[in-house]
């Protein structure tokens, strides 16, 4: 795949341009083309394969020879059925523009008999391409969205395998409550660690006198706990390899979102596929943010380590010592909390003697 940091565009007004409108669905689309005016120059049907897709190319482009216009496609849908289409058409350097299902469906409904059938639906997305095309997204290929896709993709695969697990585990609970009753709770402090999974499935069922205590048909109970446990290994399994498909994807992106406390690579995953190509400035943005914040903390412990000196200092003048038996405490922890509490912070107004330990002198 080409990738590139723009798509093609065409600098000509709307009336030298040939408008495509597409609507898409799993197997076949429409494709209505029209002029500036809304007049219809063509329509066909194709299906989702490479073949059909070079068929319409070759036919958008003879009707916009013939008429000297340029070519322009709107997509009703360019990330699940279109998708194909999509980078077919962006790989012959033709310019796409994604169309909102929602603008279409209120531009069939100003209709004075409004109807719904794949032809109207790529006429109304022609439509709106017409209107609104300085404003709709053009639909580009990048190597950031590629990896944000799929990132996207990967983070969506665990979340159900996780969802599953945690599904699976209150069943086990319950199964396993049937069989051992609450003795089972004693056995391990996490049920579910590796250890334990491998013990509930080689020993299901207690034995001796517990036998009497199952409830249910032990048989049946045994089977059941054994392929709840497999699936929860292959589930373990199956994370551990999304996790490292992840680690590397997060690698290629360039970004050390992980290396924040308490981020690790299912959150990293997570953020680095919400926010798509705009994450390099996220996160050039964030980074400011913190070197500020670190600067004003840096300036802060400046200024309260220079008054601390000040303070030692006042305080050597007023004979103060740090073992002094009037006062009968040591310079450390009652001075400080005397120094950096809230309810004790001096005035911008006061001098420093304001930090000083109040004494009695009799």
């Amino acid at each position: 795949m080409y990738y590139t940091a723009c798509s093609p565009t065409l600098a000509m007004p709307r009336e030298r341009l040939l408008f495509v409108g597409m609507d898409v669905h799993k197997d076949t689309h429409a494709a209505v083309g029209t002029t500036a005016f809304g007049e219809k120059l063509f329509e066909i049907s194709l299906e989702n394969n490479r073949a059909d897709f070079d068929r319409l190319i070759k036919q958008s482009r003879l009707v916009a020879s013939e008429r000297e216009l340029g070519l322009v496609f709107g997509l009703e849908d360019s990330t699940a059925y279109g998708l194909r289409l999509a980078k077919h058409l962006f790989a012959n350097n033709l310019l796409v523009k994604t169309v909102s299902p929602l603008y279409v469906d209120r531009e069939r409904k100003y209709e004075t008999h409004p109807e719904k059938n794949d032809s109207l639906d790529a006429y109304a997305a022609a439509k709106v391409l017409i209107q609104r095309i300085d404003t709709l997204p053009t639909y580009t290929i990048t190597k950031q969205n590629e990896l944000a896709k799929e990132i996207k993709e990967l983070t969506l695969d665990r979340e159900f395998l996780v969802k599953e697990q945690s599904r699976l585990k209150c069943h086990v609970h319950r199964l396993l409550h049937r069989a051992w009753n609450s003795d089972y709770q004693k056995k391990f402090k996490n049920h579910f660690s590796l250890k334990g999974l491998k013990f509930w499935l080689a020993h299901p069922l207690p034995t001796g006198e517990a036998k009497d205590d199952i409830i249910g048909t032990p048989n049946i109970l045994k089977n059941q706990i054994k392929r709840k446990i497999k699936r929860l290994l292959a589930i373990r399994e199956e994370l551990k390899e999304i996790e490292i498909e992840l680690q590397s994807l997060i690698e290629q992106t360039g970004q050390k979102i992980t290396t924040l406390n308490g981020c690790g690579v299912a959150l990293g995953a997570k953020v680095l596929a919400e926010v798509k190509r705009h994450y390099q400035l996220y996160f050039a943005l964030c980074t400011r943010q913190i070197c500020r914040t670190l600067s004003q903390r840096k300036v802060i412990r400046k200024n309260l380590s220079s008054r601390q000196n000040q303070v030692r200092q006042s305080s050597a003048e007023y004979g103060y010592s740090p073992h002094c038996p009037v006062s009968n405490c040591s310079f450390g922890q009652p001075f400080r909390q005397g120094l950096f509490s809230k309810k004790n912070s001096p005035r911008q107004d006061q001098g420093s003697s304001a930090l000083l330990p109040q004494t009695t002198t009799g």
